[in-house]
């Protein structure tokens, strides 16, 4: 006590010991010289607490800081890949003449660049100070005067959002995957049952089915039919040879074919094609470090990420979007009154401040005569016979559906179809819980709309799961992507599991009685994905590891999918009639 010298070989001269006694017994706030402080966190009787750490306090040589002393300040930079990042306060900078340093074990789950912590710090070895313990303010607390330079607008490391955004993912695949059939002759009369053209390159075009096999294959399987301006491309595993083809049908008792689908089939009296996209856009809520540890701090930024989302949306300028995870106003997503679609939300309960969006072009589109209907989820339980083995809460989720009845201006017919979507949360043991919900919501829609339905969304069931069951087997509805749901994935994220979570959790799924899907947005495999991010998380050793779709150049963890449809059989609509 009362001895004064430098704290270590590097520490400013104006810096000196203090008597021990003096020290505070529990952490203390400093605050700038002829600061007010506030006694609102004492009762009245306690410590002071002020606003942050400034130059003032501490050049007057009343204290080194101590490892029981906080200080407030902005989480400047951070880099998943080198594991660290620095903390800028003005008091500790003029002290040491650097930002504060601190490892990626100290950085609180939920925080962002820009975002305000507070700290307590100790003196490494060297001299220089590295944070020991950090929490985040809560929300409302301005950043400290002088530094609002160093919050979420620093971000031109990154790139410009628009100018970085990857559009490789928007792309549209100009045909549909393939798909096979198995027939069997029964007799030397048996035919095959279509008109193919052998002058096309790559494969016979089906010009008509004319009765046979192939009809009877249509009838019992609605859901995959042979149509006309499709390409028959293998025959028993004959490919290329149009003739070779040709004579492996007239010689082979059982035949399985592949075909593609084509482009487009006119019929005529059909609507026009629809392009009907849905996105899991991210709330903010869940984009931070706790969900996203191979992330750069700044991907996080709402304003950065928002104006991504709306750069993307712009670029697919779909007819229809269905978009889930939204939590701010439409307007900076480009959408809502000042633009060109026209929108009806809703809104999560539970507590959740993000929404499911149906938003269409208004020159194409305009709402039906039965306007939409909104389901919370929750004001619908199971019958007590099914809830009874368990209790209530179980089925409570908080979540909500919306479905909205829409139709062409340019249809002299007046007809209507109906796009429904919601976002289910992601808890795998509670699929039967998810399964009923889903059942209950399409049994609204249905009720509604009848069955001219599309249902878009981040339904969070992996392919197999139970409400992917049912609504593949129990409601006469095709996912788009249901040839290469095994493989491609439309969400990631590095946090979920030992090497990462990538799957496919969004869907599309379409009445194939009255849409015909002409082409899709094009999906990542797990391997497309990695080769994608290899440069961006070389600091992860995990083998095999996933990384995240979350980077600089996608603002969410989750793909677009989509497709343009071509509605059909309008005479038999006819008999839905509005």
């Amino acid at each position: 006590p009362g001895l004064e010298a430098p704290l270590g070989p590097t520490a400013p001269a104006h810096f000196r010991w203090h008597p021990l006694h003096r020290l505070p017994s529990a952490p203390r706030r400093f605050r700038a010289a002829g600061a007010e402080s506030r006694d609102d966190r004492s009762g009245g009787g306690g410590r002071a607490v002020m606003d942050w750490a400034p130059v003032g306090v501490l050049a007057q040589g009343n204290a080194w800081p101590s490892p029981e002393d906080v200080f407030r300040g902005v989480l400047k930079s951070y880099s998943s890949k080198d594991g660290y990042g620095f903390i800028s306060c003005p008091a500790l900078h003029q002290a040491f003449g650097r930002d504060i340093y601190i490892d990626q074990l100290r950085v609180p789950a939920k925080a962002q660049r820009g975002c305000v912590l507070e700290f307590s710090i100790r003196i490494s070895n060297r001299g220089q100070p590295q944070v020991m313990h950090a929490s985040l303010v809560g929300p409302g607390v301005p950043i400290p005067a002088g530094m609002a330079e160093l919050g979420p607008h620093d971000l031109s490391d990154l790139g410009d959002p628009v100018d970085t955004l990857d559009l490789e993912l928007l792309r549209v695949a100009k045909k549909t995957g393939p798909y096979g059939i198995s027939v069997e002759k029964r007799g030397k009369k048996s035919k095959l049952g279509i008109d193919v053209d052998t002058t096309h390159t790559g494969g016979l075009m089906v010009d008509a089915v004319s009765g046979g096999l192939v009809e009877e294959w249509n009838q019992m399987n609605p859901h995959r039919q042979v149509k006309p301006g499709d390409c028959l491309m293998e025959v028993n595993g004959v490919v290329g040879d149009a003739g070779d083809m040709l004579q492996e049908c007239r010689v082979s008792q059982r035949l399985n074919l592949v075909f593609s689908r084509g482009e487009k089939t006119v019929v005529d009296g059909v609507l026009p094609s629809v392009y009907v996209v849905s996105w899991n856009v991210l709330a903010g809520a869940a984009a931070n470090r706790q969900n996203f540890p191979d992330v750069d701090f700044g991907v996080f930024n709402e304003g950065r990420r928002r104006a991504q989302t709306a750069a993307a949306l712009a670029q697919v300028a779909a007819d229809v979007f269905c978009l889930q995870g939204v939590d701010c106003p439409l307007e900076e997503l480009g959408l809502g009154a000042n633009s060109e679609y026209d929108c009806c939300t809703v809104q999560h309960s539970a507590g959740r401040f993000d929404r499911c969006v149906v938003a269409w072009r208004r020159a194409k589109l305009e709402m039906g005569p039965g306007g939409h209907r909104v389901l919370f989820f929750d004001d619908h339980p199971p019958p007590m016979a099914i809830a009874a083995e368990c209790n209530p809460s179980y089925f409570n989720t908080g979540i909500a559906g919306l479905a909205v009845e829409l139709r062409v201006r340019s249809d002299p017919g007046r007809r209507c179809f109906t796009v429904a979507t919601t976002q289910l949360s992601w808890e795998p043991a509670k699929s039967d819980a998810y399964a009923w919900q889903m059942h209950k919501f399409l049994s609204v829609v249905f009720q509604f709309a009848g069955p001219r339905i599309l249902l878009c969304g981040d339904l969070n069931s992996l392919p197999g799961a139970q409400p992917y069951q049912f609504l593949s087997q129990g409601c006469g509805l095709e996912s788009v992507y249901r040839d290469s749901e095994g493989a491609d994935v439309t969400c990631s994220r590095s946090n979920s599991g030992q090497g990462g979570f990538a799957a496919m959790t969004d869907y599309v799924w379409y009445a194939p009685k009255w849409f015909r899907v002409q082409k899709r947005i094009e999906l990542l495999t797990v391997e497309d994905l990695q080769a994608r991010r290899a440069d961006e998380h070389t600091h992860i050793s995990m083998d095999p590891f996933v990384p995240s779709l979350l980077s600089a150049s996608w603002p969410s963890d989750h793909l677009l999918v989509g497709a343009f449809f071509e509605l059909t059989n309008p005479e038999v609509m006819d008999e839905w009639g509005d």
